[in-house]
């Protein structure tokens, strides 16, 4: 089938109380169809290419100066139609990178919007936050 795996091999920056989509510049698996994400045009989205069911998931992976011990990270896998496809939360450990993985399921049952899907990240209650090479999003049409 179809698959993609989005890599991140630069940071992607947050300052405190933003939201940012999470930009994905390398591919470390492409199979069939090479149109499933490009890393200079919306390194954001990953894009499915027929009609029927597709995996997404994600992992991201915060490097953190948290200033609080109430500080999150969230993050949203969504789509075109501004559609949640799975949300997850993390907060602030002393010590660690807190990490979130995620896996949902989309149908598609036209390309004539030119559908696509990404991730979205906020940070909050810690000076700064980046997101660590460790993050990564997965498209695959099952």
């Amino acid at each position: 089938p179809d698959m993609v795996r989005a890599t991140s091999t630069s940071l992607n920056g947050f300052a405190n109380a933003t939201t940012l989509a999470l930009t994905f510049n390398a591919d470390d698996v492409i199979l069939i169809n090479s149109s499933m994400h490009s890393t200079t045009t919306n390194p954001e989205r990953v894009i499915p290419q027929s009609t029927g069911i597709y995996e997404v998931a994600l992992q991201v992976e915060v490097f953190s100066a948290f200033t609080a011990s109430t500080g999150s990270f969230s993050a949203v896998m969504e789509d075109s139609s501004a559609g949640i496809i799975a949300l997850g939360l993390t907060n602030a450990i002393t010590g660690f990178s807190p990490r979130i993985n995620l896996t949902g399921f989309k149908r598609f049952d036209s390309l004539a919007a030119a559908p696509w899907l990404r991730a979205v990240g906020a940070f909050k209650d810690g000076s700064t936050g980046s997101l660590t090479t460790n993050s990564w999003i997965a498209l695959r049409k099952l």
